[in-house]
């Protein structure tokens, strides 16, 4: 009887223990899978203001790679045109050596050219207020996780109202509002990563990109004090990541180190006080971000 007793005993708590573990894993199964998810969800906040931002001139991040093939095909075809034409003969020596310095300047010229003219245009209000509506109608599901992982109301409530004041200045086609607002929305990303498990260096990335974002709405405003300013803070981050950068693997190290002389670069030529310098500059910048973001 007694043995009876003892087996039901061990058997009754060997299942209290399983049904423990058992909750104890789908609980840490479930706290991984809204972490990941808010992770996903800040990730697409980055890439949705950021478009934003950029769509106000017309501003379209790519690899440079697939442009310079273009202007080489492009030379090419040029090239080959123009020898027609030519009546002077040269030796084959010199005709390659010309024509390769020839395509050499013409790539750095046109893709200079083609850089500059992101600012050509009128901006295309609908299709930015198209864009904004579909990212405002994902915020309501983004609030409940950024509240699951501890994030303050007086963040949330900081980052929707920036939010809704851009969008009311992309419906009046306020370029310099929407920028302001979009910008100062971006900036809170970075407090919202702090509740997440998300890579410190992402999180400092992310932090830099703010700042480079807000220097671009400041020079909507010609406000080129407050436009160093942001460039020097962002400077400062990616010293740290520099600095930091010894204990990470390529490519990611080779990245961090080209987007601080990049930000070196820009701040250098923030005293001609040019638009057209500073979007070619601020694009460089971001897309090399975007390859460790």
């Amino acid at each position: 009887m007694k043995n009876a007793m003892l087996k039901v005993s061990v058997t009754f708590i060997v299942v209290i223990i399983a049904i423990f573990a058992g909750l104890m894993y789908a609980s840490a199964n479930q706290e991984t899978d809204k972490t990941s998810v808010i992770e996903q969800e800040i990730m697409y906040m980055d890439s949705k203001l950021t478009m934003l931002v950029n769509l106000m001139n017309n501003i379209e991040l790519q690899n440079y790679q697939v442009a310079v093939t273009k202007i080489e095909e492009e030379e090419s075809e040029t090239s080959s045109k123009e020898q027609e034409k030519t009546q002077e003969k040269q030796s084959e020596e010199d005709s390659g050596e010309n024509s390769e310095e020839n395509k050499q300047e013409s790539q750095l010229s046109r893709m200079e050219q083609a850089l500059i003219s992101v600012d050509e245009g009128e901006t295309n209000w609908e299709m930015i207020q198209g864009e904004a509506e579909v990212f405002y109608s994902s915020w309501a599901t983004i609030v409940l996780n950024l509240n699951d992982i501890g994030v303050s109301n007086e963040k949330i409530l900081e980052y929707s109202n920036y939010q809704d004041e851009a969008i009311i200045g992309i419906k009046n086609k306020d370029k310099q509002k929407a920028l302001e607002n979009l910008s100062n929305a971006y900036s809170l990303l970075y407090d919202f990563m702090q509740n997440t498990e998300i890579e410190d260096t992402k999180k400092e990335a992310i932090r830099a990109k703010g700042c480079i974002i807000s220097s671009y709405a400041n020079v909507e405003k010609d406000d080129w004090e407050e436009v160093q300013n942001q460039v020097g803070n962002a400077e400062v981050i990616f010293v740290n990541l520099v600095n930091d950068a010894e204990k990470l693997k390529e490519p990611q190290k080779f990245n961090i180190n080209k987007t601080y002389i990049l930000i070196g670069e820009l701040k250098n030529s923030l005293n001609l006080k040019d638009k057209e310098i500073f979007f070619i500059k601020y694009k460089n910048i971001l897309e090399e971000m975007n390859t460790f973001i």
